[in-house]
């Protein structure tokens, strides 16, 4: 069974009626796909949320520790100590974040030690920074929306970490890239889509195989397929596990109703019993 964690924080950033919508979005996204699963939700919000997988669990915001000067960052990074403290516990937990929507079942993601997403988008060689004079290729990076860790692989991540005086601009994600690309942990991390799970998108390339873009309804529309019960991309063949948004763009496609917008009625369906369409 796997174990996911999530924050649901006010920061005066986004509103908490979205938030919790897309947390119960989300759910119910699992659900459909009858996954097994317990959800963490560390939360500063006063709210209930009728499910049995899922966790609400206090976060203090005082014992976030500030390494930049944005709170968003120092948030995201403080998820790679929620994971430390799970990891204690024998755990290797799964990060989720509140937009993602899950494809298909992932029961079998339990079997994995690790895995990291990364954006795609194969002609997409734009230089994306992680430190000072340091990037990688938009295709290439590393998102932060969804990953796993081990005990042994998070131990290392954060003694890198700790190592470095220049924190990466983009926190733990920041950090999984500098390990991945410059730090020779390439052979200690997974990458699903292309070490495992081949055949599966789950990063942004699910927008525009080519190019890295944030989703938008004009390039997904006609796209996304539901065959068989599983969630087909046209262009490139392969089913989605993972649907990557930015928060700012599930917004969007909430506050327009765009899940509606699919051609293919399925897919629409699916989107209206998760909540994502009206």
């Amino acid at each position: 069974m796997n174990t996911f964690f999530t924050f649901l924080l006010d920061i005066n950033r986004h509103s908490t009626h979205n938030m919790i919508r897309a947390l119960n979005c989300l759910v119910k996204s699992l659900d459909y796909f009858n996954n097994k699963y317990e959800l963490l939700v560390y939360t500063n919000v006063g709210f209930t949320i009728d499910n049995p997988q899922v966790k609400l669990i206090a976060m203090d915001m005082n014992t976030i520790t500030h390494y930049y000067g944005d709170m968003w960052n120092n948030i995201s990074y403080h998820k790679l100590v929620i994971a430390q403290a799970l990891t204690k516990k024998g755990l290797s937990p799964v990060w989720l974040d509140l937009d993602t929507i899950v494809c298909r079942n992932i029961d079998h993601l339990s079997g994995y030690t690790n895995f990291f997403v990364k954006q795609g988008g194969v002609l997409d060689t734009r230089p994306f920074p992680i430190l000072p004079d340091i990037s990688v290729e938009h295709n290439k990076y590393i998102q932060g929306n969804i990953w796993k860790v081990d005990n042994n692989l998070l131990t290392k991540l954060m003694n890198l970490w700790n190592s470095l005086d220049i924190k990466p601009d983009y926190d733990s994600q920041g950090l999984f890239n500098y390990a991945y690309h410059f730090k020779d942990m390439k052979s200690d991390m997974l990458s699903l889509g292309e070490d495992v799970d081949i055949g599966t998108i789950n990063g942004l390339d699910i927008v525009n195989d080519n190019i890295v873009t944030h989703p938008e309804i004009s390039y997904l529309k006609d796209n996304l397929v539901m065959r068989d019960g599983k969630i087909m991309s046209i262009s490139s063949g392969k089913e989605i596990q993972f649907f990557s948004f930015t928060f700012n763009s599930l917004i969007h496609f909430f506050d327009h109703n765009q899940f509606t917008q699919f051609t293919d009625p399925t897919i629409v369906e699916f989107f209206k019993s998760c909540g994502y369409a009206l």
